[in-house]
């Protein structure tokens, strides 16, 4: 009886578009939907920005750029200029990085702080399929937009986490540059942070399920790839399966199963670079009643998921892991929410491009 008293007196809002998440692909929808005249509300807990920016695309192009200064400058001679010794600072690395990821942070910020938008700055909770509860308010709608975005995927490796390991957020704010990386995972992450530390000094080992590095990608992309990070004094291993992790004194040691026998390698720390999972632990989607797959929410070309008032866009659909394309899923589906009386938009991921940003 005293929760549901509580809840009785919790102030109740009626708005036409809820938009859960602020990144990317939340404010395109946010910034969609107002523009078509709509009343909007963004619900985030913060930290306020977003994964592209504060632990995806922009700190790690970021860092990569200092990898690619480094890189160059090794092959001075080259070029015919004389030879010069680079050393890395890690933490100056990082230091840039962290103003650069602050100035975006601040502009998305202030684009969500927009007094034609309410912010609120809280966990969101779905009551039923069109209420939520936002702290101690509670927030009806006809349309909601999911915008969550991932978080890094838990694999369960033996001794993995009594090891301890890096995942590609914890990573880019590591000041102290390893004498050798284990990178677990064969992909864009993956090869992207394994090359910028390699680059900076650290001996670097990939290990990778797959025949192929990008195995999602064509064979013959991984390949050459893979030529050219061993050229870089990359140790590259193809597959490879994760059997366990043990750790001592010496380091932390990876134990895969490769061609028919046990190998295990040494090193002073691990990236978990194996993909990530969409963001929906707490929303309550059950109560929303939306169909879920394998903890993957599921969506039409519309971004509709099986309730045709809730959409969701971004990684939290696991659909496509590229912003630009988050950001048109986002805008599509505020145009649906906001033009319920004329044709729906949709989008198409047939000819999507993706880029990874290893050199090459």
């Amino acid at each position: 009886m005293e929760s549901q008293s509580r809840v009785s007196m919790r102030r109740t809002h009626d708005v036409i578009v809820i938009v859960i998440g602020g990144g990317s692909a939340g404010y395109a929808a946010a910034r969609t939907a107002r523009d078509a005249g709509a009343e909007v509300a963004i619900v985030d807990q913060g930290p306020l920005g977003g994964l592209c920016i504060l632990h995806d695309c922009m700190p790690t192009k970021a860092i990569l750029g200092s990898a690619e200064v480094a890189a160059l400058l090794k092959r001075a001679k080259e070029f015919g200029l004389f030879p010069v010794s680079v050393r890395a600072d890690l933490s100056a690395v990082v230091d840039r990085k962290d103003r650069l990821v602050r100035e975006f942070a601040e502009y998305r910020i202030q684009q969500l702080r927009d007094p034609r938008l309410t912010l609120y700055q809280s966990r969101a909770v779905f009551r039923s399929p069109h209420e939520i509860t936002v702290g101690d308010t509670v927030l009806s709608s006809g349309s909601f937009i999911l915008a969550t975005g991932s978080r890094p995927r838990e694999i369960p490796i033996p001794g993995l986490a009594q090891a301890g390991y890096f995942t590609s957020d914890k990573i880019l704010d590591l000041r102290t540059q390893p004498g050798s990386l284990i990178v677990l995972g064969g992909g864009a992450v993956a090869l992207e942070l394994g090359q910028f530390f390699a680059r900076l000094g650290t001996r670097v080992t990939i290990l990778q399920r797959g025949r192929t590095l990008l195995s999602e990608m064509d064979e013959d992309v991984g390949r050459a790839l893979e030529a050219a990070l061993i050229d870089e004094g990359i140790d590259v291993v193809t597959g490879a399966q994760l059997l366990r992790v043990t750790h001592d004194a010496i380091g932390k040691t990876v134990w895969v199963m490769k061609d028919g026998r046990e190998r295990s390698y040494v090193g002073e720390e691990i990236l978990q670079a194996l993909g990530r999972r969409p963001n929906i632990e707490g929303l309550h989607l059950d109560l929303a009643e939306v169909t879920l797959d394998g903890g993957r929410i599921m969506v039409d070309g519309a971004m509709r998921t099986s309730q045709a008032h809730i959409y969701a866009v971004g990684d939290v659909n696991d659909v496509t892991p590229i912003v630009h394309l988050a950001i048109q899923q986002g805008e599509i589906a505020a145009y649906n929410a906001t033009h319920a009386d004329q044709p729906g938009k949709t989008i198409d991921h047939r000819l999507d491009m993706e880029v990874v940003f290893t050199d090459p």
